[in-house]
């Protein structure tokens, strides 16, 4: 009898598009067992380590406890781990350059490639914005924020001390607005500056379009996310953020052998036409379906057509927003255990989050 073609599902990432894409590939392997394809598909996972990092808690303190190994997880799910940073890709012979931590380079090899490499925050060509400004788009990035407001208190007070400023009005620079207001001082308050833009950053000024001068130590770029620049490798069309325009089961029309998901996709969301934003909330979705139909589309399977109910996108406050938060920031976006059925059962496209009742919010967490 003739042994299948060994076959590998490549996806390229490990944050939660990547994570879940992994996760939703070996779940439906695994529910196909009895399919002869199955136990010749290997799930492999390229990144540069094997952490999840919880970027939309980048914004908090404590940013060196905000990572979390998926190690034992990949292990316990039958998922191959390959560390690496990806910089090239050949959809033609269909292949990925991944390069160590030691500057060697290798070529891995995929049957069907899920691309979920991310978003990175937008880097305009602003005068003095990348030597002066911070940011929380990594966990590099927002380590070194951290340590820079530590290092505030030794300092002389002064209006530049002691004034933040956050350019960008997003989710992300209000939640850091918001959040530093409480740790630096809760009586500082904050204010507005709408109508502008930023022209430029001094090493002790922000400089708005208007001609304004805002004296400040610390200043936090948060305007804008683009999504990683490997898209730009795949010859598909792309929207304007650099996201490859999917169809309804997350594949690259163009390029039938290759799936985009999380930041990198732009994929509609509802029969009301909807597209997807880069957030952590569409991006764990997306993943459950790009793995899954990856796999399905090996097997010879029907694959599942993405769906996701449209969710007001709102900025919560008061102590109901802050539970409800605290409770999607530190249970709902973290990873599965390192359990097969809990792992596979939660990678499921189908899974929805439970019910968030009075009781589940009162529990703690």
């Amino acid at each position: 009898m003739t042994q299948p073609q060994q076959q590998r599902i490549l996806v390229v990432g490990s944050g939660f598009a990547g994570m879940w894409s992994a996760l939703s590939a070996r779940r439906l392997l695994s529910l196909e067992s009895a399919n002869p394809s199955s136990s010749s598909i290997e799930v492999a996972v390229v990144a540069p380590n094997d952490n999840l990092v919880i970027r939309p808690r980048l914004y908090e303190p404590g940013v060196d406890k905000l990572s979390v190994s998926l190690g034992p997880l990949f292990t316990a799910t039958g998922v191959r781990f390959i560390q690496g940073t990806v910089d090239a890709i050949d959809t033609a012979t269909h292949a990925v350059t991944v390069v160590d931590a030691a500057g060697e380079r290798s070529s891995v090899s995929y049957t069907r490639l899920v691309l979920a490499a991310g978003s990175r925050v937008v880097r305009p060509n602003i005068p003095g914005l990348a030597e002066h400004a911070f940011n929380v788009d990594q966990i590099d990035e927002a380590t070194r924020l951290e340590k820079h407001l530590a290092s505030l208190a030794a300092l002389p007070a002064s209006p530049a001390r002691n004034t933040v400023v956050v350019c960008g009005g997003g989710f992300t620079g209000i939640e850091l607005a918001t959040e530093l207001t409480g740790r630096l001082r809760a009586t500082l308050g904050d204010q507005e500056r709408l109508g502008t833009a930023v022209s430029g950053v001094e090493a002790g000024a922000v400089l708005t379009a208007d001609g304004e001068r805002i004296e400040t130590l610390t200043a936090i770029w948060t305007a804008g996310m683009v999504a990683n620049p490997l898209t730009a490798q795949i010859s598909a069309e792309k929207d304007g953020l650099g996201r490859l325009v999917v169809d309804t089961n997350l594949r690259v029309p163009s390029v039938p052998d290759v799936f985009a998901t999380g930041d990198v996709a732009r994929a509609i969301t509802d029969d009301e036409g909807h597209a997807t934003l880069m957030s952590c909330q569409h991006a764990m979705y997306l993943g459950r379906f790009s793995g899954n139909n990856a796999a399905a589309d090996l097997l010879g399977v029907a694959p599942t057509p993405y769906a996701q109910e449209a969710t007001p996108r709102v900025m919560m406050s008061g102590a109901q927003g802050k539970t409800i938060k605290t409770y999607i920031n530190r249970v709902l976006i973290y990873p599965p255990t390192a359990d097969p059925k809990d792992a596979f059962n939660r990678a499921d496209p189908e899974w929805r989050v439970p019910p968030l009742t009075d009781e589940l919010l009162a529990g703690g967490f």
